[in-house]
């Protein structure tokens, strides 16, 4: 999944009006209050600093180093590699316009995008890190009423464990089909 991959083929999802997508598989996309740092994160500091600025924070070690998260194993150096090879004004101006969709809140605090993916009529299951979620009790509660998959000791990138990851996705698209 792509940076913001979640919450862009959520909407995709939902415009499909010719059944064209089978299945969702959402890794970590934004659902609930309490789970869309990384376009928080990503929106704030693209407001707060120069384009010039924000390009180094992203393809310097300002990004990296924003998050506890290890870069050492495969998936986070392929993560980490496809942040830094985006254009810095497009992830700037997408996270932005995405964090500030997600102000819609109902009392559950599930965002506006997090309604969407709840009432999606086709096959979905959400993918999700057990340390990304850590503490986010009201996050895990929303989660637990959807079709979902954890990964234990995993952050934003669920697939640190490929063998368990793939096996996943394997069987949601067996079920599918």
């Amino acid at each position: 999944m792509a940076l913001l991959g979640g919450d862009t083929s959520t909407l995709v999802c939902q415009y499909d009006t010719k059944g064209i997508v089978r299945g969702l598989l959402n890794a970590e996309g934004g659902l609930h209050e309490e789970n869309i740092i990384l376009s928080q994160i990503i929106a704030e500091k693209y407001s707060e600093l120069s384009c010039d600025e924000f390009s180094e924070w992203i393809k310097g070690d300002g990004f990296s180093t924003r998050f506890a998260m290890s870069w050492s194993h495969g998936a986070g150096i392929k993560y980490l590699s496809s942040v830094r090879r985006c254009e810095p004004t497009v992830l700037g101006q997408t996270a932005s316009e995405i964090y500030a969709q997600h102000a819609t809140q109902d009392m559950r605090g599930v965002i506006g995008w997090g309604k969407i993916y709840e009432n999606l009529s086709i096959p979905k299951v959400y993918f999700w890190g057990t340390q990304s979620l850590r503490g986010c009790d009201r996050a895990m509660a929303f989660i637990a009423t959807l079709n979902n998959v954890s990964f234990e000791g995993a952050n934003h990138w669920v697939q640190h464990n490929p063998a368990t990851f793939y096996s996943e996705v394997d069987k949601f698209i067996t079920n599918i089909y």
